[in-house]
């Protein structure tokens, strides 16, 4: 299982260090939200693409007639992606499968929060010019 709280803590370091050397007026610094964003956010995307990947996988295994009423045109390297809310997780009831949702609200979460953080990273630039 991956470890969110982990990805938070890289996410807020990366954020606060990017911020610091925006006020600090490092050489370059009105290219720093864009480097910021161009770096994390197709990381944490990779992520959460992962971890789309297994989910579907799971399914394949454990639910293969579930897996086929609910697999999109998405392809993974293991098969179809599948769309799945709480409700389908729920009736399933599978253990993995529900930490994987909970995991991927996480994931989805985070990727706001990188998205605002560039907001402001940029507003920061504005100001300190």
């Amino acid at each position: 299982m991956m470890n969110i709280r982990n990805l938070y803590i890289s996410f807020l370091s990366v954020t606060i260090i990017t911020g610091l050397l925006i006020i600090l007026k490092v050489p370059y610094f009105n290219f720093l939200s864009l480097i910021y964003g161009f770096i994390l956010y197709p990381f944490y995307i990779t992520k959460l693409l992962n971890l789309a990947f297994k989910m579907s996988s799971h399914v394949k295994k454990k639910h293969p007639e579930f897996y086929e009423k609910h697999k999109t045109f998405t392809s993974s390297f293991e098969g179809k992606m599948i769309s799945l809310d709480k409700s389908d997780v729920l009736k399933l009831n599978d253990k993995l499968l529900l930490e994987y949702h909970y995991e991927t609200k996480k994931l989805i979460a985070l990727l706001f929060y990188i998205f605002l953080s560039i907001f402001m990273l940029t507003i920061l630039i504005i100001v300190i010019k």
